[in-house]
């Protein structure tokens, strides 16, 4: 019939689903993120831990049900923090990556803020319209070749 082949001709290229989409092939650099408006930053770890961690909320959005976060790890220690390994833990139905990743902060100077590193964290629910979840994650670095380890668990993100 005229309907099905009109139909087939405007059909022949299915859209994707927010699902159908592979995290690693969303591409965001640090300089076209925007910081979110209205989300505060929400603090991983003490501020004055060794090692501490922040999560900056993103006006960007690449794509449906991707958030973009810049995790921000700064060096509060008096040594050079080395072997820097961080690790998201998201619901069930949500997808992590992290882009660019810091496996080293400096020793920091005197009469300077702490050396800082910046690493993209991309998250992507399958529910397009969810507007928080329970993130946990484990962060692990070296001091003097000294392993340690943070672990993190249920700090609700909002995403919108």
């Amino acid at each position: 019939s005229e309907i099905s082949n009109i139909e087939s001709a405007t059909n022949d290229k299915p859209k994707k689903n927010a699902s159908d989409l592979r995290l690693s092939d969303v591409s965001v650099e640090i300089s076209e993120i925007v910081p979110h408006r209205t989300l505060a930053p929400v603090w991983l770890t003490d501020r004055d831990a060794e090692v501490s961690a922040r999560l900056h909320p993103a006006e960007n959005c690449p794509a449906l049900g991707v958030y973009v976060f810049v995790l921000t790890l700064m060096n509060n220690s008096s040594s050079q923090i080395d072997e820097i390994d961080f690790k998201a833990a998201v619901p069930k139905g949500v997808k992590s990556r992290l882009v660019k990743s810091v496996s080293r902060l400096t020793v920091p100077s005197p009469f300077s803020p702490p050396p800082t590193g910046n690493q993209i964290l991309l998250l992507q629910c399958s529910d397009g319209e969810q507007s928080s979840l329970n993130f946990s994650f484990v962060l692990s670095y070296s001091i003097n070749e000294e392993p340690s380890t943070i672990i993190g668990k249920d700090i609700v993100l909002q995403l919108k």
